[in-house]
């Protein structure tokens, strides 16, 4: 994949991830816009209605098109038992990382139909293979973003359009920052730590694939 002139959204493009990817594919030669929940150009709260929208919309206007978008929010994490946790917890997880994915989703789809091409990549992140505990609502989050992911390939698939994810490794940056010091000691010591650069890296590798 050549990204050299392609329009390219992150969402949360101001984050550790997002920002490494950011510096990453315009390196590359890509137009990347970087999303922000409260300051930037491009900033929206896409857990209200019409934000989504407004925020595609708005890059359409000024540049005719929505190439690629990837979905690289996190949501910050609470640890706690599962007797510790409520609905409101839930909530608040499937608000941040299943909800912007899905008013993106809906509404770049007309865009990338019309051009019978485009890609939405999602950063599911750690944790979904292996499962640590106390962090039950972010997983569940995570999974539902999978279970989104997929089917909303099967649907986009005729259109032209891919859908993909990726898991990397535990990334260790300010959302996973109230992890138990010596939890991190372990997964370094047996290699399952990356850096927002190398998901940077990855989020390449896949969209040339």
């Amino acid at each position: 994949m050549n990204l050299k002139n392609r329009i390219i959204l992150i969402l949360g493009g101001t984050g550790s991830v997002g920002g490494a990817t950011a510096k990453f594919l315009e390196r590359e030669g890509a137009t990347v816009v970087c999303h922000g929940l409260n300051s930037g150009e491009w900033r929206a709260d896409l857990s209200k209605d019409g934000e989504a929208k407004r925020l595609i919309n708005a890059i359409s206007a000024k540049y005719g098109r929505v190439d690629v978008v990837i979905n690289s929010i996190g949501a910050s994490l609470k640890l706690a038992p599962i007797e510790k946790k409520n609905w409101d917890d839930y909530q608040a997880q499937l608000e941040v990382q299943l909800r912007a994915a899905v008013e993106i989703t809906s509404a770049v789809a007309p865009i990338m139909k019309n051009d019978k091409k485009g890609i939405i990549l999602h950063v599911i992140t750690s944790g979904v293979d292996e499962v640590p505990s106390h962090m039950i609502d972010y997983l569940t989050a995570k999974y539902a973003l999978i279970g989104f992911a997929r089917a909303s390939e099967r649907e986009l698939a005729r259109f032209g359009i891919k859908v993909l994810y990726i898991k990397p490794r535990f990334i260790k940056n300010d959302f996973t920052r109230d992890m138990p010091e010596k939890a991190v000691e372990m997964m370094e010591a047996k290699g399952e730590v990356t850096t927002p650069e190398e998901v940077a890296e990855e989020i390449w590798t896949t969209l040339k694939s």
